[in-house]
């Protein structure tokens, strides 16, 4: 079954009450501690000492049998954590490879929080924290990170190299996001700009396959007032949806990589990271299964007709907010 008919199912399955118990034993940390410490390592400090590894693999134990006692992840976090940073290190797809990177993240500070200790008691993630401070944070583990902030340099970059002009004028591409996330006040106007890195290694890996107009639309992310057409959107990120990629329920992969990251794979389908995203994406389920209940047939390819987001102005913080787009499209 198609990754997108899987993701209608499930969101369709929690709306309905519907879904089944997931309650399952929780995951031998004695088994799945040393793998998520060798998966840490290995994306983030591979010259670690093997105190440094000792220590880490101590924490995973603690982070992730935080998740114990919730009945969706006791047996699925561990492992979701392993094939997220396994992805994250060399995933086959540039996009997906940003926001398995970010996932992972999540899903140790969420262990954290869940354990009810501080998250900077965690020696796992103060290392994380040193590599890539998190500067604007509204939910644990998500926000802006130094990684996006980066990724915006890298995607100027492309613009000049094009000689498109289409970002906006600032002075360092930290001002310019930062400025524009102080800005928003609505969470679901925040989501793009933490997933700036996936976003820019999507572009940066395919910039060459895309033609010059492509080019232009693709550095235009912040000033154009509609989302991607879902041709470039394919192109870019490896998924036709913009609206289900940026809600993280689309995530292209290889048939190999998704076998191996079951456990990743059924929380992405269900909605688990979607964070701010999960009131749009399940309005827009509800109004696909009641066009397709009036015959309007499938509506996959009306996605972004019906969710065009407005980005217009948001590097100057002027997000227009989802309610008023909703109200002038959706008519409440």
């Amino acid at each position: 079954m198609a990754r997108f008919s899987r993701v209608i199912l499930a969101f369709s399955a929690i709306l309905s009450g519907s879904a089944p118990s997931l309650f399952a034993k929780p995951a031998d940390m004695e088994v799945w501690a040393p793998q998520m410490a060798n998966a840490f390592v290995q994306l983030l400090q591979p010259e670690a000492s093997a105190e440094t590894r000792q220590k880490i693999e101590q924490e995973m134990v603690e982070l992730g049998g935080a998740y114990s006692e919730n009945e969706m992840f006791a047996d699925r976090m561990p492992q979701a954590f392993v094939q997220a940073a396994s992805l994250a290190h060399d995933g086959s797809v540039p996009a997906t490879r940003g926001v398995m990177y970010d996932l992972a993240r999540i899903i140790l500070v969420n262990g954290a929080d869940m354990s009810g200790k501080p998250e900077d008691s965690f020696e796992t993630l103060r290392i994380w924290n040193a590599a890539d401070p998190i500067r604007e944070e509204f939910l644990p583990g998500m926000g802006l990170a130094q990684s996006d902030i980066d990724a915006l340099d890298r995607l100027r970059a492309l613009d000049v190299a094009g000689g498109y002009n289409a970002m906006p004028p600032a002075n360092s591409s930290e001002e310019l996001i930062v400025t524009a996330w102080r800005g928003m006040t609505n969470d679901v106007d925040k989501v793009f700009p933490t997933k700036l890195n996936a976003y820019v290694d999507g572009v940066e890996a395919n910039w060459d396959k895309l033609s010059p107009e492509e080019q232009k639309r693709a550095v235009s992310i912040f000033t154009a007032e509609d989302f991607p057409k879902p041709e470039l959107t394919k192109k870019m990120l490896g998924a036709d949806d913009y609206v289900f990629w940026l809600g993280t329920v689309l995530l292209p992969m290889s048939d190999e990589e998704e076998k191996a990251s079951k456990e990743l794979v059924h929380l992405v389908d269900n909605g688990v990271f979607s964070g701010p995203m999960e009131k749009p994406l399940t309005d827009l389920i509800v109004a696909m299964r009641q066009k397709q209940s009036a015959g309007g047939g499938d509506l996959s390819g009306a996605t972004l007709q019906l969710f065009r987001l407005n980005n217009y102005g948001a590097a100057m913080g002027e997000m227009h907010s989802w309610e008023a787009y909703r109200y002038g499209t959706m008519g409440y």
